[in-house]
């Protein structure tokens, strides 16, 4: 608004292969609209980067290439809690549990673990690391698959059924947003992933929220079937 965006470079520093990988390994053309996003804001980007060092006017890679930086935004490796970390035979080495297609602990078989607690392993090998991704539609699923088969347990059955998951999402683009849906989120899949952009799904994206929020607050549930 104040006409100083020419001041300001911009820059992404991701670990991803590819803008739009996200852990999945990318899913239909989100990877070409991400890109044309940041072009066309005039914003630079590097893949598959491992943050080595932040100094007072730089941001540092394994690649030895130093961005500079006078202010950065970070998000750090993902880790389980310390108390799960630190629990013997609870969690593999970053603090997460490994489960089966029920969501029940591979050692411990009176154990559940569902959301960003699990353990997800990625889809694919990396240069650097790329988590699993973990929502939390994904999470609403993870819980239903967990307590059927509990139910199904308790009444005397084996197991009940599971499914793989999917994802739903409205990414906030800032004056639009896109529409991304996955089937499973882990490839390979069985429709080609739905990829939108546009002002609509921007207002839809903040009357979920909205909607969301009010019905948790007075303790009610509606369908989030269309994501988060």
């Amino acid at each position: 608004r104040r006409r100083l965006r020419h001041r300001v470079p911009m820059s992404l520093i991701t670990p991803e292969p590819f803008l739009g990988h996200m852990g999945m390994g990318g899913a239909g053309t989100i990877r070409q609209l991400l890109e044309a996003a940041l072009e066309e804001r005039d914003i630079g980007y590097r893949t598959s980067a491992a943050i080595t060092q932040i100094t007072e006017d730089a941001v540092e890679t394994s690649d030895a290439v130093a961005t500079p930086s006078v202010c950065s935004i970070i998000i750090p490796p993902l880790a389980g809690v310390e108390a799960v970390a630190t629990s013997e035979g609870l969690a593999n080495p970053k603090g997460f549990i490994p489960v089966d297609n029920h969501y029940r602990h591979l050692g411990a078989d009176s154990v559940y673990a569902v959301g960003v607690a699990v353990a997800l392993p990625p889809v694919e090998t990396t240069a650097v690391p790329v988590n699993f991704p973990k929502t939390g539609h994904m999470t609403e699923q993870m819980a239903k698959i967990a307590a059927s088969d509990l139910v199904a347990r308790l009444r005397g059955h084996d197991e009940a059924l599971t499914s793989e998951l999917s994802a739903r999402c409205i990414l906030d683009m800032g004056d639009r947003a896109a529409y991304l849906a996955v089937d499973p989120v882990r490839p390979p899949r069985n429709r080609i992933p739905t990829v939108s952009e546009g002002r609509p799904w921007l207002l839809a994206k903040i009357a979920f929220e909205r909607a969301y929020l009010f019905s948790a607050r007075h303790g009610k549930l509606i369908p989030t079937g269309i994501g988060w």
